[in-house]
């Protein structure tokens, strides 16, 4: 799915699960499946906040190139640790290896946590 410009730099980046039988391996997934939604925001600084389930890696990674660079990513904003939005964490750091995490403190890839 093509990214969705909500606003003047501020762009949905999420993907479609249509794969996935179980939410968090509990709750049956109706046949339209499941959106990790995901956002950048491209301003002084570029923020994506929360990723994608991890095999949903390489669609992620598409939806962000179709706007900047993943080198240009600065900042990671992970709401909480569940895999729907963290799975590709470290898919990210792989390729993105400037970019800061922010997040709880339970958040893995850590270097900076919010108050």
């Amino acid at each position: 799915m093509p990214t969705i410009e909500i606003q003047p730099d501020v762009f949905w980046i999420g993907v479609n699960d249509r794969t996935t039988d179980l939410f968090e391996s509990l709750w049956p997934i109706v046949q339209e499946g499941v959106a990790y939604n995901t956002y950048l925001i491209y301003d002084e600084k570029k923020v994506i906040i929360d990723t994608a389930k991890s095999l949903k890696a390489n669609e992620f990674l598409d939806q962000i190139e179709e706007i900047t660079e993943l080198s240009q990513i600065d900042y990671v904003v992970i709401n909480h640790m569940e895999p729907d939005q963290s799975g590709t964490l470290h898919t990210v750091r792989g390729v993105a290896p400037q970019v800061t995490f922010i997040g709880p403190q339970t958040t893995s890839l850590r270097r900076r946590h919010l108050a």
